[in-house]
């Protein structure tokens, strides 16, 4: 019994608070010592919740730290992808712009041998189907303009790799076909020369007096082999040459008079005899139709004509037949 009131009395019992003033008496606060037990209870639980409370704030902070971390590790490597991405499209836009291009050379090359093949069959003289590359070139021209990058709506599965291969095998296309127009383009500019030196064109105004065939020389008398013709007129009339060629010889002898003498090339050459006025000279290249003498009647002559001679390979030709030589 006596412990109980023992008991009490230390619950109840006051604790005494004293406060300094500088001025003024102390003042004295009586508290019980209960209520100060918990208020330092209070405190201590106090702290410990703000403990605990400052520690998951903390730990939070550090995941969302984290987690931002992660998202612009993330965003960087987004944009990474992304930057990579446009560097690809523009390697692979690249690409088809070197292939639109080359598509559309090619497309116009064979265009032009479209338009020109009837020019170079009815003109040039060359055979239907010849040469042998202008089919294979015509066969393939199609492949040239069904050539296509496939891409559909996902264009991020594009694999490099195939369009790298897909363009090797086009450059390899392109440079077969480039080959096999060269080789067509020589032979055109070798037939279109072959035309030229042919020496098909009149070289004068006239009438034949004399042609290629026996006869009694007006001169001498006798009768000999004409080995070319002869077209009358006046004297200074413009003598051209039968095609294009370098002249050979710039000559007299007492026979022919005043000469020259062209060689066409391809086994070819003409005579052009009795001139009165040279308009050339040895080691001139002269084009078809050039005008390269005047007419006169030097050496063994009756009258102001031009003696005319086509050789082929040394023979002589008739020159009012020369198309028959036309190959």
């Amino acid at each position: 019994m006596k412990k109980s009131v023992h008991c009490k009395e230390d619950i109840n019992k006051l604790t005494q608070i004293m406060i300094f003033k500088a001025t003024k008496k102390p003042v004295k606060i009586s508290v019980k010592t209960r209520w100060i037990q918990a208020g330092w209870f209070m405190c201590v639980a106090f702290l410990l919740f703000f403990s605990w409370t400052f520690s998951s704030l903390l730990q939070q902070n550090q995941i969302i730290i984290e987690k931002n971390q992660i998202i612009a590790s993330l965003e960087k490597e987004k944009q990474a992808v992304e930057e990579e991405n446009i560097i690809l499209f523009g390697m692979i836009e690249e690409k088809d712009t070197i292939i639109s291009i080359k598509t559309e050379e090619i497309e116009q090359r064979l265009e032009s041998l479209d338009d020109f093949k009837q020019y170079i069959m009815e003109y040039v003289g060359l055979e239907q189907g010849s040469p042998a590359e202008y089919s294979a070139i015509a066969s393939r021209s199609g492949s040239v303009r069904d050539f296509n990058l496939e891409r559909g709506v996902g264009t991020e599965n594009i694999d490099l790799d195939e369009i790298d291969e897909k363009l090797i095998d086009f450059q390899l296309e392109l440079s077969q076909k480039f080959t096999d127009f060269d080789v067509l383009f020589d032979e055109i500019v070798e037939r279109i020369d072959y035309i030229e030196r042919f020496p098909d064109f009149f070289p004068t105004a006239g009438r034949i007096t004399s042609g290629f065939a026996y006869r009694t020389n007006p001169v001498t008398y006798r009768y000999e082999f004409h080995k070319g013709i002869d077209i009358a007129n006046n004297r200074g009339t413009s003598i051209r040459v039968a095609g294009a060629g370098k002249v050979i010889d710039v000559s007299y002898d007492y026979l022919s008079g005043k000469y020259i003498v062209i060689d066409h090339g391809f086994g070819f050459t003409s005579r052009y005899a009795h001139l009165y006025e040279f308009k050339v000279e040895v080691g001139e290249e002269v084009a078809k139709g050039q005008e390269i003498a005047t007419m006169g009647s030097t050496g063994q002559s009756t009258g102001p004509h031009l003696h005319f001679e086509i050789h082929i390979w040394g023979t002589h030709i008739n020159p009012t037949n020369i198309k028959n030589y036309f190959e």
